[in-house]
């Protein structure tokens, strides 16, 4: 029989690992904009070459389903001409490095000094890995100002099935798109910040 404690530490474990989620998400938004007065949206094409999204149709197809699924359940509607904004999403990726450092206390070294040398025994390791990043620009088609971008940093481009990239594409844009849109203050929308 598990006692009260041990019941404790596991459901505290399943709550932080739940929370737990390897997208991290960024936005940012023109304070000027009335967000209230955006309705319809239309797509724009993906010109830049060096955009993943361009380089794989498959992957371009399954980000306009789960952006079309997100912004229609705020009651958006897809239109194909005088659309209010214009949605541009672009993927990219750059190469990191994560720096791992293991100090496992004290050791001494005894030889030739009399006085023996206490040191850190110190382990370092650099792993090399591909970050995605997926990026939503929402653009004013009144006068092609862009008024929000959504960052999903943690996207994975090449997954392993197609189930598991319609999943990460699906998480990606839910947790950006769910900062759009932005709750707005009145003094923002009366003149902007800056």
């Amino acid at each position: 029989m598990f006692s009260r404690y041990a019941i404790f530490i596991v459901v505290m474990l399943i709550i932080i690992l739940s929370g737990c989620s390897s997208v991290t998400v960024s936005t940012d938004y023109d304070p000027a904009a009335d967000f209230s007065k955006f309705k319809t949206y239309t797509w724009s094409s993906v010109k830049d070459s060096t955009d993943i999204l361009a380089k794989n149709e498959l992957l371009l197809h399954r980000v306009y389903k789960a952006i079309d699924k997100s912004l229609q359940s705020k009651d958006f509607t897809k239109v194909e001409s005088n659309p209010d904004i214009i949605i541009y999403p672009h993927a990219i990726t750059k190469e990191r490095a994560k720096i791992d450092t293991w100090d496992y206390g004290y050791s001494a070294w005894w030889g030739n000094d009399p006085y023996g040398m206490i040191g850190n025994d110190v382990s370092t390791n650099i792993t090399y890995y591909i970050e995605g990043s997926l990026l939503i620009d929402i653009v004013s088609a009144a006068d092609s100002q862009l008024v929000w971008r959504g960052v999903g940093t943690g996207f994975d481009d090449t997954p392993s099935s197609p189930k598991e990239s319609t999943e990460n594409i699906i998480e990606v844009v839910t947790k950006i798109l769910k900062e759009y849109p932005p709750q707005q203050k009145n003094d923002e929308i009366d003149g902007g910040l800056l």
